[in-house]
């Protein structure tokens, strides 16, 4: 019978495209225990670790890819409250995954180095896992970087100039600086189907969804980002220089980089306040016409 090499053990050196991820075991060699005596737990997490390495060496990344240093890591957050026996016990494929949800927050200013072109055909293509109502795929995005920045400066100022006519533009050249605080910027934008009988909040939801999307890989592969909105986003000269078309619209921009490494991480709520269970219609008295 054709027998299969042991696979390396993660960080030994550059992973083939389709190696799985591998935990270390007690010996910290190659894990030798046949699929017939493994666990179903531990059967489960090979088969969703291998499924995870196929998605990233699809762009060109591995387990042991180096990413920018920064709080965003997975490995620097604190471990998930678990029941295991050991906390030197590795974490599952799943529980990193959770990890790296619940440690997103958003980062202001960003510094470089920003995702190349490896890291954004990922970033993009976790946007368009989005849901989406009747397939529409409503999503828009525009890659604002390098030298462009300074020409999305100048339109900042002059839409700031527009809505000021009486004041020099001396002025307003600070808002010049909006468009260098991030090494890449991506904007946000929705094609609104009218024709379609999916209504217009739902197509806006499924790209809201993949900025959302967009927002977790970035900080899955490293990075911090930055969502902003305002009367720039929607003023028309923006919607015209950056090329929208009259249907499409522009709902902000994400700013992506490099965190500053001094950053707090966020204070987060008590779920309790948002969240409720519904057990059945309410007894309470309807008012009157």
């Amino acid at each position: 019978m054709r027998t299969r090499p042991a696979p390396e053990r993660l960080g030994s050196r550059a992973a083939p495209a389709r190696q799985r991820f591998r935990r270390p075991t007690a010996n910290n060699g190659p894990d030798q225990i046949s699929t017939k005596r493994m666990s179903k737990r531990t059967l489960n997490s090979k088969c969703e670790s291998f499924a995870l390495t196929n998605n990233l060496s699809h762009h060109g990344l591995h387990a042991n890819t180096p990413m920018p240093p920064s709080m965003n890591s997975p490995t620097a957050v604190a471990p998930l409250h678990s029941s295991r026996e050991s906390a030197r016990e590795p974490l599952t494929h799943s529980e990193v995954v959770l990890q790296t949800l619940l440690s997103r927050q958003s980062h202001w200013p960003l510094t470089s180095p920003g995702p190349n072109d490896t890291a954004l055909a990922a970033i993009f293509d976790a946007a368009l896992r989005a849901p989406d109502h009747g397939n529409l795929r409503p999503w828009r995005f525009v890659v604002v970087r390098g030298a462009a920045r300074a020409a999305l400066g100048e339109v900042l100022v002059d839409i700031a100039c527009a809505r000021s006519p009486d004041e020099p533009r001396s002025a307003h050249a600070h808002r010049a600086r909006k468009a260098q605080a991030a090494p890449v910027i991506i904007a946000l934008g929705a094609a609104i189907d009218e024709t379609s009988t999916v209504p217009e909040v739902e197509q806006l939801l499924a790209v809201g969804a993949a900025a959302m999307n967009m927002l977790n890989a970035i900080h899955a592969l490293g990075y911090g980002g930055f969502w902003a909105t305002g009367p720039d986003s929607y003023d028309t000269a923006m919607h015209a220089a950056l090329d929208f078309q009259l249907s499409e619209r522009l709902l902000g921009f994400i700013f992506v980089g490099t965190p500053q490494p001094d950053q707090r991480p966020a204070t987060r709520p008590e779920r309790s306040a948002f969240v409720r269970e519904w057990t059945g219609p309410s007894t309470r008295t309807q008012p009157a016409d």
